[in-house]
């Protein structure tokens, strides 16, 4: 096991993994240290007088790690890729510009289109680099962690300037739409790596079933459609960049 692996669990063991966590914590933590030894032993007690003191610092400690813990979080959503907000890098030459844009530079962007390819074609191993490189120019960096399984390895999405992932990226090709089984797998990645958001990538759908419950578990799902979409909003230079890691 690494440092920073021993570093992260003690912290998790410690604080939580979720700053509510930490929060109810550091109540507690009063409660027991502070409140009750006032009300319960005799004044004055030098006993509760340690009690208060320890009580004091370690809600303090508790409070600041959920501090941190939620603005880790928030940080984290700044990337989150939904349905509803793609986030949207942008081109050389915008609607607004194309209007006071020299013809020539206009023709130019236009002739640089670079040629779509069919998304839901990608072999297995394909899809994951094209998702990486996308994530990546969306600013996320992404980890592969080997699962023991060969040439099978979990990826991770960490944000720009950060060292601890927030996410999971799993990607499944194929001609079948993802249900309950793949589903299962992937919250079942999420709860052994203490992580509490998912992008699952599936360019052929998923099923009804998926789809009721993904959201209320912080699981983006990424169809074929939303797959195309975020690669038009890249800019040519980058989306070719991406496309050029399929093969």
């Amino acid at each position: 096991m690494s440092r920073d692996e021993q570093e992260f669990r003690l912290s998790d063991l410690l604080f939580g993994v979720r700053w509510q966590t930490a929060a109810w914590r550091a109540a507690a933590v009063f409660m027991l240290l502070y409140v009750l030894p006032a009300a319960l032993l005799p004044a004055p007690s030098r006993l509760a007088a340690f009690l208060q003191l320890l009580g004091t610092v370690l809600s303090f400690v508790l409070t600041a790690a959920a501090a941190y813990l939620f603005l880790q979080i928030r940080a984290g959503q700044e990337w989150e890729l939904t349905d509803e907000a793609i986030i949207v890098i942008p081109t050389a030459v915008t609607r607004e510009e194309e209007h006071t844009a020299p013809a020539g530079v206009v023709a130019e962007t236009a002739a640089q289109v670079t040629p779509r390819i069919a998304l839901d074609t990608l072999g297995q191993a394909a899809l994951e680099r094209l998702c990486i490189a996308l994530y990546r120019f969306n600013g996320l960096h992404s980890q592969t962690i080997a699962t023991g399984v060969d040439g099978a390895y979990r990826i991770r999405l960490v944000p720009r300037n950060a060292d601890k992932a927030f996410a999971i990226l799993q990607c499944h090709a194929g001609e079948d739409a993802q249900g309950v089984e793949a589903y299962t797998v992937l919250l079942r990645v999420m709860e052994e790596d203490g992580l509490s958001k998912a992008f699952f990538v599936a360019p052929a759908g998923f099923t009804a079933a998926v789809s009721a419950d993904a959201r209320s578990r912080h699981v983006t799902l990424v169809d074929l459609k939303l797959l195309q979409a975020m690669l038009d909003h890249l800019p040519e230079a980058a989306r070719m960049t991406v496309l050029e890691a399929t093969g």
